[in-house]
């Protein structure tokens, strides 16, 4: 992958290195974005999305940073959360953590629901409990980007968020 660095940003629960894919161009400018795929082990074709951007793009032009694997405990066992039961989705720090389990489908859902998993996750100890979480925003911080694009894929559509609050449309 021409003009990308890989850099060991953490550790996942069970030992498995996770990695950040900087292009070499940046500096200590902050990154335009970061892009993160495989949050949930079930969802490997967000891996496969940021696999191919890593192909297709040279990192000689473009600032952005790939985290392609986020969770490789729970691809490895291709299911939603890390080697401790945790959906890291729910584990990050933010005003609306609850450390009570959250439905992972609505209660009543059957159209969607694949056999391999589990209806209830929980959100982890506290708020940024797990290792694969603090790896994140470790990097994030590190990088400060502008944006922040989470790939998921049990829907087939792809859910951005912003790392600062979009601005309010009057």
């Amino acid at each position: 992958m021409h003009g990308w660095r890989e850099v060991e940003i953490g550790r996942s629960r069970r030992g498995v290195a996770i990695a950040a894919h900087v292009p070499d161009a940046l500096g200590s400018e902050a990154a335009a974005g970061l892009l993160v795929a495989a949050l949930h082990g079930e969802e490997p074709e967000a891996l496969q999305v940021a696999r191919r951007v890593l192909e297709r793009v040279p990192g000689t032009r473009t600032r952005w940073a790939v985290v392609a694997c986020a969770n490789p405990d729970g691809v490895l066992a291709a299911t939603r959360q890390n080697a401790a039961g945790v959906d890291l989705n729910r584990n990050f720090p933010s005003r609306s953590w609850s450390d009570a389990p959250s439905f992972t489908y609505p209660p009543g859902t059957t159209i969607r629901r694949r056999p391999y998993r589990t209806n209830r996750s929980s959100p982890g100890t506290a708020p940024g409990s797990e290792p694969e979480v603090q790896a994140l925003l470790a990097l994030v911080a590190r990088l400060r980007p502008a944006l922040i694009v989470d790939v998921h894929a049990p829907l087939a559509l792809i859910a951005p968020t912003s790392a600062t609050p979009p601005a309010t449309v009057a």
